[in-house]
């Protein structure tokens, strides 16, 4: 039997046996599967914290629209507490606190004050800053109060640590919630030093 022949058979058998590929298909699909996961875990988890910020956002604002006494900068630092509670924050956040009034003889909206609290926090609206929200605000009435709350989240995904991560994925993601509420039980919340 001459070399080429004895390749052929070879060749022949090695092509009709079937034991093996079983270890060849989970080496293909078992790190497609892997990352498919991966990724769910992913989304899962990025959709879970920014309806958690959401709602921990509103409630915030909801928390201050039933103040009837003034409030302090302890309470302002008191309602970052809370919503880095409710949100399950360990990565930086702040929110914005401003009380906003409109004056229909002026024909725009009054900065009363506002207040900022957490652990990287912005500076507080000016009124230039408020002039250029003006199409983020409600209607309102001469006279009117509003809170207007606003808070930040810096997110990390479960997988970013990966090496893959920030190739395929992107990073660095942010949740920023603007809410407006008006106050219940009084007609302004006041604020005290």
């Amino acid at each position: 039997m001459s070399v080429i022949q004895h390749i052929r058979a070879r060749l022949r058998r090695f092509t009709k046996r079937s034991d093996g590929g079983l270890s060849v298909e989970a080496v293909i699909i078992l790190p497609l599967m892997m990352l498919g996961f991966g990724l769910t875990v992913t989304y899962y988890d990025a959709f879970r914290a920014r309806t958690a910020n959401v709602k921990a956002a509103y409630t915030v604002g909801d928390l201050l629209s039933r103040q009837k006494d003034p409030v302090d900068q302890a309470f302002i630092d008191g309602l970052a507490d809370v919503f880095d509670y409710l949100t399950d924050d360990t990565e930086a956040s702040w929110i914005r606190v401003s009380l906003v009034s409109w004056s229909v003889s002026q024909d725009k909206l009054l900065l009363n004050w506002s207040k900022v609290a957490g652990t990287n926090p912005e500076d507080e609206l000016d009124q230039a800053d408020l002039d250029g929200m003006l199409d983020r605000i409600p209607v309102m009435a001469d006279g009117d109060t509003i809170i207007l709350v606003e808070t930040h989240m810096d997110y990390s995904a479960v997988l970013e640590h990966l090496p893959f991560y920030t190739t395929w994925l992107h990073s660095g993601i942010e949740f920023e919630n603007f809410v407006v509420t008006s106050p219940r039980f009084v007609p302004k919340l006041e604020f005290v030093s």
